[in-house]
């Protein structure tokens, strides 16, 4: 993964001045960093769910996974 550009580590640092103090910001990895100056959603979510990037990170895709959400979704199998 390319480094942040200059604006993008700018941006990570307001991101990181938002989170709550007792948030593990030196426990990210610079993906996690990296994904968190994309998204305000994940931005968002990582801070109600502090373990929920690492566990995304932790898990890799496996073959055919959408499958599963599709049928949680409950859309017919096959048609997409």
């Amino acid at each position: 993964m390319m480094p942040l550009s200059p604006q993008l580590q700018q941006h990570w640092q307001t991101v990181a001045d938002r989170l709550p103090t007792d948030f593990p910001v030196a426990e990210l990895s610079p993906q996690a960093r990296s994904v968190m100056a994309f998204s305000d959603f994940v931005e968002q979510s990582v801070i109600a769910q502090p373990g929920w990037l690492n566990e995304l990170a932790d898990s890799a895709p496996a073959a055919e996974e959408w499958r599963h959400y599709e049928a949680a979704a409950g859309a017919p199998a096959g048609r997409h």
